[in-house]
Formats: structure tokens, C-alpha cells, sequence
């Protein structure tokens, strides 16, 4: 009788212990997502095996522009971005740029570009004296990201543009010839918000030419607004 007693008293204990287990587990909260703490712009490049794409559009002085890329994480601490830009399809820009983050929040990055004209003139320049759209380019590149992890993300940008090739014109033909030269320097501001797999970020950017004949033009200011989206 005391053996029976026993075993019932466990298997009773043992159903209750089961039971409160199981409505504990119930009641507790779904453990949240970490917080992303890589971002499609600023200083934190994303993990390896991370990648997004990503699609904006914007005003760059008086032309409509639109930007398509995508950025995957390649080793901890590097990834790499290839992207393309338009403006309203008379200029246009390929670029792949490599993001380095060296210390918490800060990155470095070197992008190599290629952009072309479709037309000789815009808005009164004449193409080959546009600081975008114009052979080959190296861009070095300082950003720095602020904020918590949770709410909007807020990173800054500060590069230069280094032309390598100049088009030069000589009895009336226009030829093409290695000439590095520092071009424009840049600052750019930028705000992104995380919304579930994907983000919504807003971005001005200033160009300042260096080139003489172009700082009467003083700056050329570039708003865009654009979404990204995690591959999985």
C-alpha cells in the first residue's frame, strides 16, 4: 500500500510539475528579433551570408534621378555594394564599392566607378565638365553611424571623387586620356528606419566641385528617398 501510495503521489507531481511548465511557457512573451545592427548606409557593414537590395529615387539639381543596388556581407566586418544611378536617363553611373568597418559605428570605403553621357550638353555644362556621368573614378569614402538600436538610425558620409581619364578636345574631336585629378568632394546626411525584414531610408547629399570652372555652380545638392529589402 505505502509503494502505491508513492508512485501515485509521483506521477501526480510529476503532472502538476508538466502542467505548470506548460502554462508558463504560455503565458511567457515570444522572445523579439535582435536588433539589426548592420544598415544599408553608415558604419556597420553587414555579417556574412547578410545581403539586401535595394531601389530609390531623388532630385540631384534640376534632374530626377533613380538608384538601384545591393550589398551583401562578405567577410565580418566587409561587404561589398555594386549600384547603379540615372539621372533622368541622360546620365548614368555604375559603381562597386567596398565598406570596411574598422571600429564600432565607423566604416571606410573605396568605390570604383564608371559613368557615360547620353548627351554632349545639360543644363547649359557642357557633359565633360559634369562632376558625375564622366569616365572613371576612384571614391574614398569616412562614414559614422549614431543612434540606439531601436528607432531611426541616423549616419553621416563625408568622400572625395578622384576623375582618373579627362576628355580633351583637339581640332574639334574630343578624346580621352589618363589624368587623375581630384574632382568634388562630398557630405551626405541620412536617416533609416527598420520595418520588419526591411528598411525605409531618406538621404541629402552635397557635392562640392573642385574643378575651377565649376565652383561658380557652388554645390549641388541630391535628395533621395528609398526602401531596402533582406534576402533571405
Amino acid at each position: 500500500m505505502t509503494a502505491a501510495r508513492s508512485i501515485l503521489c509521483a506521477s501526480l507531481w510529476t503532472a502538476a510539475s508538466a502542467f505548470a511548465a506548460s502554462a508558463a511557457a504560455q503565458a511567457a512573451p515570444e522572445p523579439e528579433p535582435p536588433a539589426r545592427d548592420d544598415r544599408t548606409l553608415g558604419g556597420a557593414p553587414f555579417d556574412p551570408g547578410e545581403a539586401v537590395v535595394y531601389a530609390a529615387g531623388g532630385w540631384d539639381v534640376t534632374f530626377p534621378t533613380v538608384s538601384l543596388g545591393a550589398t551583401a556581407g562578405v567577410v565580418p566586418g566587409l561587404d561589398l555594394d555594386v549600384r547603379y544611378d540615372t539621372r533622368a536617363g541622360l546620365a548614368h553611373d555604375f559603381a562597386a564599392r567596398a565598406r570596411w568597418g574598422f571600429v564600432d559605428a565607423w566604416a571606410a570605403s573605396l568605390a570604383v566607378s564608371h559613368g557615360f553621357f547620353a548627351v554632349e550638353e545639360l543644363a547649359g555644362i557642357q557633359a565633360s565638365r559634369a562632376p558625375f556621368g564622366n569616365g572613371l573614378a576612384i571614391t574614398p569614402a569616412l562614414h559614422v553611424s549614431t543612434g540606439a538600436d531601436e528607432g531611426p538610425h541616423v549616419a553621416f558620409a563625408l568622400g572625395a571623387t578622384v576623375r582618373m581619364t579627362r576628355l580633351r578636345e583637339s581640332f574639334g574631336e574630343l578624346s580621352r586620356e589618363i589624368d587623375p585629378s581630384l574632382e568634388s568632394a562630398w557630405l551626405e546626411a541620412a536617416v533609416e528606419w527598420d520595418d520588419d525584414g526591411a528598411s525605409t531610408f531618406l538621404s541629402f547629399r552635397a557635392t562640392v566641385p573642385i574643378q575651377a570652372d565649376l565652383r561658380v555652380l557652388g554645390y549641388f545638392p541630391w535628395i533621395t528617398i528609398g526602401r531596402s529589402w533582406e534576402l533571405h
